[in-house]
């Protein structure tokens, strides 16, 4: 197990050239191990501004203890000036060695697509 997992998400979204609210809705990680993403039982709905920076929540990874080629994925909508929240995307991390005592941090930087 990979404990204390502080995920951070930064709000880089841009949305035809404006800066805009996103709102992470889920979250899981990547098991490098095995080959396959792992779903987290989190229900999202974090509002983050533009250019900032937030803990959305702090997780115990059941599968990657002392492993690397982690990688998180926080799955978010972004605000739009007429139709309100658009369609759920991805945003990844870089892949990073979880250390099974904890405590470990990653970071997923929402830029846009």
């Amino acid at each position: 197990r990979c404990k204390d997992v502080s995920i951070k998400v930064k709000n880089d979204f841009t949305h035809d050239g404006t800066a805009v609210q996103i709102n992470v809705v889920d979250f899981d990680y990547w098991d490098d191990t095995e080959g396959k993403w792992r779903e987290e039982n989190w229900v999202g709905n974090e509002v983050i501004d533009p250019d900032d920076l937030r803990t959305i929540n702090t997780r115990n990874l059941e599968y990657v203890g002392n492993e690397s080629g982690v990688i998180a994925r926080v799955q978010y909508k972004y605000m739009t000036a007429k139709n309100g929240w658009s369609e759920k995307l991805n945003a990844k991390s870089s892949s990073f060695y979880c250390k099974k005592d904890g405590p470990n941090s990653v970071t997923v930087t929402v830029l846009p697509n």
